[in-house]
This record gives structure tokens, C-alpha cells and sequence, in this order.
């Protein structure tokens, strides 16, 4: 149990298990082997397709005109933290409970920090090209 305590243990697990689910949901666009809700759809296509990008930029260690390198590292992680987000929501919605307050916060913030990083990459700065993906 690497020295937690039981509960601590299952916590630590739930976190990790949800993480890889949330890896998972980036990379097929699926949430425990379904499509999503049509109302999160949206939201995890242009997630995906950052996801894409910010993938390409730390596989290949090159800016991106959309994500920096020396940002990338981090991009990865509020993508994979929004997509939690969408996981929770869609098994919320699938028990027929409200979407988590946390859904829409944490869109914002992922969205902010996405957006702002790119605004601080100049066109100059970039070693490679990337496609302007819309989102939110």
C-alpha cells in the first residue's frame, strides 16, 4: 500500500484509476467504453484536439504556434484535469444527477490557461506550425 493507510490507499487508487480513465477519454473520446452525452461532446472534441497538439509538441520536444514546449509539459496535465471533469459529468449524467459544480470551473480555468499560453507564443517564437484548433 506504499505506507498510506487503507483508506488513504483506495483514495490514492480512485485518483490514479480516474487519471488513466481521463488519458483514455483524450486519446478514444469515450467515457467507460461509451460516447459521451451530447452536451459534454463538444467540450471533449476541442479537448482532443489540444490534446493532440500538446501531445505532438512534448513527443517531438518543438514549439507549436498553439503550445510553447517549455508549457507543454504542463498543458498536458490541465487537459487531462479537465477530463476528469468530463468523466465525472458523464457518469453524474448517467445517474441522472446534476453535472458537478466543478465541471464549468474547471472549463474555465483549463481554457484560460490554454488560451493564455498561447497568446504569449509569437509567431517568431515557433520552431514548427500547427493548425488553429477552435475552441470554447
Amino acid at each position: 500500500m506504499g505506507g498510506l493507510c487503507h483508506a488513504h490507499y483506495e483514495e490514492d487508487f480512485r485518483k490514479r484509476c480516474l487519471r488513466d480513465q481521463a488519458v483514455r477519454a483524450l486519446h478514444f473520446g469515450e467515457v467507460d467504453g461509451l460516447v459521451v452525452d451530447h452536451t459534454l461532446q463538444e467540450d471533449l472534441q476541442q479537448l482532443r484536439d489540444r490534446w493532440e497538439l500538446v501531445c505532438s509538441v512534448n513527443n517531438s520536444q518543438r514549439n507549436s504556434d498553439l503550445v510553447p514546449l517549455a508549457e507543454a509539459k504542463y498543458a498536458a496535465e490541465w487537459c487531462k484535469s479537465f477530463a476528469e471533469q468530463i468523466i465525472e459529468a458523464q457518469r453524474a449524467i448517467n445517474a441522472r444527477m446534476p453535472v458537478p459544480f466543478s465541471y464549468e470551473n474547471t472549463k474555465r480555468w483549463v481554457w484560460e490557461r490554454l488560451h493564455g499560453i498561447e497568446r504569449t507564443q509569437s509567431p517568431a517564437d515557433s520552431t514548427t506550425q500547427g493548425q488553429r484548433i477552435s475552441d470554447s
